[in-house]
């Protein structure tokens, strides 16, 4: 049960969950109480402040299918985690300002998080600790652009205008007053070590107007976006199974990894086709792409398309999706999805082709709510999962259950 109340800036939400299967591995409460305030104007608008607060009674859940696959793993994971009270509380102080044509915004944080037991002798039976994570900050960025009197029939051109939109993010934390292996494991937060971590990225956008003299609008011809992620943090290796993880200056926290460069691109070839491919990852350490995706979106009419992308992850997979969605009616939309994996690897190290899911979905707008069934078949896994969404428009947040059928 997930229970949220947003007004303004400030929301609160109460989360109680269990996980029923216990073959799966999965995060439990009983409950979790969180409260939240975002961009909190203090000393009249010169500082904004950013909290997150929540307590609860929580568990890992270490799924007992893998007790029975590799009962060395299973114990040492169930070493990491137990049941314990855990009250955290992440706040940061920023104070944003505009110099000619810089866009700058410097801050400080502060992360305190407290837990009723601890790791000790391999298991969670410790006594009471917390531990403090003090970080700081910067974000810069600016806006150029320049146009140019282009004019082009074939093409549709008429007038080109180049944004470009450089970008400049870093976030350090100098102050963990406890390492990971000493605390209980819920959540990615709670094997956060120190870290050092900055982005400089460069966005592109090309535009032309299109349409009938009296009524032109604007388009985007080409987004390309470049961007360099220096997790100059120091390797860590892994304790007991926790993998220390890091915050990236979007505030996204992650497995500690090395540097990359993402690319980004997309661009509507015509009124039908659109060229995407999003997300690529080069990294700069063994100079090969982890992540390299494209896919092409063909739309025949407005109230249909497809979709065809193809997504390589280094020495992991090569995944050949297929997806369609059409409007039937006027309030009903139908979305199928199927995905074959053309390079899996097996235990041998070998490499084979199969199929990795079938996803079907059915939804209905009406005037105030979206409702939807939902069904997905996990080949890998074989487990069938059937969801039962209901969600106001304007809403992100779906409320809904899910019920998962395995195979094996």
């Amino acid at each position: 049960m997930n229970l949220r109340r947003l007004k303004d800036n400030r929301g609160a939400t109460f989360l109680a969950k269990d996980e029923i299967n216990k073959f799966q591995t999965g995060f439990e409460a009983w409950p979790q109480v969180t409260y939240h305030a975002i961009g909190q104007p203090l000393w009249e608008n010169r500082l904004n402040m950013t909290s997150e607060s929540n307590f609860g009674y929580l568990n890992m859940q270490i799924g007992n299918e893998l007790e029975s696959s590799n009962n060395d793993v299973f114990n040492r994971l169930r070493s990491t985690t137990g049941k314990s009270f855990r009250f955290d509380s992440d706040n940061t102080l920023s104070a944003p300002f505009k110099w000619w044509i810089l866009k700058a915004n410097p801050f400080v944080g502060g992360r305190l998080t407290g837990y009723s037991k601890s790791l000790e002798n391999n298991g969670p039976n410790g006594d009471a600790t917390g531990r403090f994570i003090g970080s700081l900050g910067f974000e810069g960025s600016t806006q150029l652009w320049r146009a140019y009197a282009l004019e082009n029939k074939l093409l549709r051109i008429n007038g080109l205008r180049h944004i470009i939109t450089p970008e400049v993010r870093w976030i350090a934390a100098p102050i963990v007053t406890k390492k990971p292996e000493d605390l209980l494991q819920y959540e990615r937060s709670d094997a956060l070590n120190d870290y050092n971590t900055a982005t400089i990225s460069l966005r592109n956008r090309m535009q032309t107007r299109r349409g009938p003299p009296w009524a032109l609008t604007t388009v985007d011809l080409l987004e390309f976006d470049i961007g360099a992620h220096l997790l100059n943090s120091p390797k860590k290796t892994a304790t007991n199974l926790v993998v220390p993880t890091l915050m990236t200056p979007e505030g996204v926290i992650i497995p500690r990894r090395d540097s990359y460069l993402q690319f980004d691109l997309r661009t509507p070839i015509t009124n039908r086709i659109t060229l995407e491919s999003v997300g690529n990852e080069f990294n700069l350490s063994n100079k090969t792409f982890d992540v390299l995706n494209i896919g092409t979106t063909f739309k025949r009419s407005e109230d249909w398309d497809y979709f065809v992308g193809f997504r390589h992850i280094d020495k992991t997979s090569n995944t050949v999706t297929l997806s369609t969605n059409t409007l039937i009616g006027k309030k009903w939309r139908l979305n199928v999805a199927e995905a074959f994996d053309l390079g899996a690897r097996t235990e041998s190290g070998d490499t084979t082709s199969k199929n990795l899911f079938s996803n079907f979905s059915f939804t209905r707008e009406s005037h105030d709510w979206i409702a939807g069934f939902n069904v997905f078949f996990d080949v890998v896994d074989r487990n069938k999962v059937f969801s039962f969404v209901f969600q106001p428009k304007g809403i992100a947040k779906s409320i809904g259950q899910s019920y998962s059928l395995a195979g094996r």
